[in-house]
């Protein structure tokens, strides 16, 4: 799964890496959680990043309740879920996210990031909805079974794509089904995984030493 990541790659390297706008506002995170409005590129205006709330509200959730929110969507059963079928595709830009080991006491959080260090995309599902009477989109993000690095810590990874993946998720002659086989485990090879802070185990916790390495790698 996906439940914490980052996003701090400077403002200038983003816009040229994934060739869109960036609005003017955007701040660089080291610890995004479920609820924080976040950049998304989305299916129907590839060329600039809007701000989506992370966290999709289905149809029994009360409004408001971000426990409710469903943060990722299994990739392989995605299509058979009533709750996205009014769903759209979108990109969430990162540079790395967190897992943690729970088979430690008390678990340790691992990050986890390409070996380039280079931004990529989670695949993500996108909605409208109204908060407070304002209209604005929700994401989940999709996951797939763990490569074969982060299977020593979690079953699940968030599903990554780079490149030419990304224009395939955005393409809207493309359906989920046809889009099947890049939903897949990225390389562990291109991976790295190391311990961090356990200090990361607040969702406040919101500076650079979030991902300093701390020893060991998987």
């Amino acid at each position: 799964m996906c439940g914490r990541f980052t996003l701090h790659t400077p403002f200038d390297q983003l816009a040229k890496r994934f060739k869109v706008k960036i609005p003017s506002n955007f701040e660089p995170s080291y610890n995004i959680a479920p609820g924080d409005r976040v950049l998304a590129i989305a299916i129907n205006q590839p060329l600039k990043m809007q701000f989506f709330k992370w966290g999709l509200a289905p149809f029994w959730a009360k409004q408001g309740r971000i426990r409710d929110n469903l943060i990722n969507a299994r990739s392989e059963t995605v299509e058979q879920k009533p709750v996205f079928v009014k769903t759209h595709r979108c990109l969430i830009p990162a540079d790395g996210f967190f897992e943690w080991d729970k088979k430690q006491k008390p678990s340790q959080p691992y990050y986890i990031r390409l070996k380039n260090k280079l931004a990529f995309c989670f695949a993500a599902l996108s909605q409208k909805s109204q908060e407070s009477g304002v209209s604005q989109r929700n994401f989940a993000i999709l996951t797939t079974e763990s490569n074969q690095m982060l299977k020593k810590i979690h079953p699940r990874m968030p599903v990554i794509l780079t490149g030419q993946y990304q224009d395939y998720w955005l393409d809207p002659k493309k359906s989920i089904s046809d889009l099947k086989t890049i939903l897949k485990p990225y390389s562990a090879q291109k991976m790295e995984c190391y311990p961090v802070t356990s200090k990361m185990n607040h969702p406040g916790f919101d500076e650079p030493a979030a991902v300093e390495r701390l020893g060991w790698q998987l």
